[in-house]
């Protein structure tokens, strides 16, 4: 079987990754890596890595750059305070900052969200077939909603296809 790139190896030769790491295209963004050492923070970690990604186009609402953990949970509990997403409020206890408690994907989108960041929630569960179309639906999730606005070009998305 001819080897297939992946999405992520489609979605960075499309919008114009070099060969060296970097990008042709000033639109492009590399994210930032966020190192976690200890056993809770990943959630908060992984928040700071997509935001530090969407930096160039929401520089208006994060004029400091990306926001600390402390200031992340501040912002859940205020989204909390004000109704929004009462069910992670109930299952924190409406009181977050400070802690050390995990956040999943459900508080990542509920902050999102509240930000006014157009966001989606989307389930892959662990079996292996359904784990596989996760690729294939960011690259056309991205290719539809950012295309050709973020230097991508999603009519290329097929024509590597056979290796």
């Amino acid at each position: 079987e001819p080897h297939r790139r992946s999405a992520g190896e489609k979605l960075r030769r499309t919008c114009g990754e070099g060969s060296d790491g970097g990008t042709e295209d000033p639109r492009v963004h590399q994210p930032l890596h966020y190192t976690q050492d200890d056993k809770w923070s990943c959630g908060f970690r992984n928040t700071q890595m997509l935001l530090s990604s969407l930096l160039p186009r929401l520089s208006a609402k994060f004029p400091h750059g990306v926001p600390s953990i402390l200031s992340v949970q501040s912002a859940l509990e205020d989204l909390w305070s004000a109704g929004h997403d009462p069910s992670s409020a109930r299952h924190h206890g409406r009181s977050i900052a400070g802690t050390e408690r995990w956040i999943g994907a459900v508080e990542v989108w509920s902050y999102l969200t509240w930000l006014g960041i157009d966001s989606v929630l989307v389930q892959f569960i662990g079996d292996r077939a359904n784990r596989a179309l996760l690729g294939e639906f960011c690259w056309r999730y991205f290719a539809r909603t950012v295309g050709d606005d973020a230097g991508c070009d999603s009519s290329r998305h097929g024509e590597d296809e056979g290796g």
